[in-house]
């Protein structure tokens, strides 16, 4: 059920992780930005690349294990407070991770 002023879910939320081949990552808020870039990369590169989807931003921390196991992460987040906050903090623990939000600076984020 979704209303304007809730937002609910009978399951428990976490990470999604892919691990594919490769030491490229790329860190998602949300699985429909996921399905977003996977269907605008060519397949070898979604094969050589992992994935993480948060589901929530609040499992940032818990993301870091899998993140820390590649050479680059591509930041993938919103273009909101929120997004830019996470950006900047990941960015500020590690050089490796880099913001893409400039792919689609002009939406709120990924999906459009």
């Amino acid at each position: 059920m979704r209303k304007e002023f809730f937002k609910g879910s009978n399951s428990r939320k976490d990470i999604t992780t892919i691990k594919n081949s490769g030491k490229k990552g790329s860190l998602f808020w949300r699985l429909f930005c996921f399905l977003s870039l996977i269907r605008l990369l060519p397949k070898k590169e979604v094969n050589e690349t992992s994935f993480c989807i948060l589901n929530s931003l609040s499992f940032f921390e818990k993301s870091r294990l899998f993140l820390e196991q590649h050479n680059r992460i591509h930041l993938c987040l919103d273009n909101d407070k929120e997004g830019i906050n996470t950006v900047s903090y990941a960015k500020s623990l590690n050089e490796k991770n880099y913001d893409e939000s400039c792919l689609y600076k002009n939406c709120k984020d990924l999906n459009g």
